[in-house]
C-alpha cells in the first residue's frame, strides 16, 4: 500500500510518494526526440539517476526515436501518467 498525503497549500492536489533507492522511473520525451539528437546528454542524465539518486530509469521506446508519430508518442505519455502498478523492463507500463 502506497501512502499518499495531501499537499497543505491546495486540498485538490496529491503529493506522490517519496522515491526510494531502487525505484523505477519512466523516462520519456513528450515533445521531440532530443535524446535521439543528443544521446550523450541523455546517457549522462540516466547515469546520474542511477549513480547519484540510486533510481532505475526505464526509457520509453519513443524517447530516442527521431520522427516518432505524435499519436504514438502521445499514447506512451498517457500510459506513463495513468498511475501504473509496475513498470516493465522494456519501457511499457503493464496493468495488474
Amino acid at each position: 500500500m502506497v501512502r499518499v498525503t495531501r499537499m497543505s497549500w491546495s486540498p485538490s492536489l496529491l503529493r506522490p510518494p517519496v522515491l526510494q533507492p531502487g525505484d523505477k522511473v519512466a523516462i520519456l520525451s513528450p515533445s521531440w526526440a532530443g535524446p535521439g539528437v543528443f544521446p550523450h546528454v541523455q546517457d549522462l542524465g540516466l547515469r546520474r539517476l542511477r549513480e547519484h539518486l540510486e533510481l532505475e530509469p526505464v526509457e520509453y521506446p519513443t524517447t530516442r526515436k527521431i520522427g516518432a508519430t505524435p499519436p504514438r508518442a502521445r499514447r506512451r505519455c498517457r500510459r506513463c501518467f495513468r498511475g501504473p502498478s509496475d513498470l516493465s523492463d522494456h519501457g511499457e507500463y503493464r496493468r495488474r
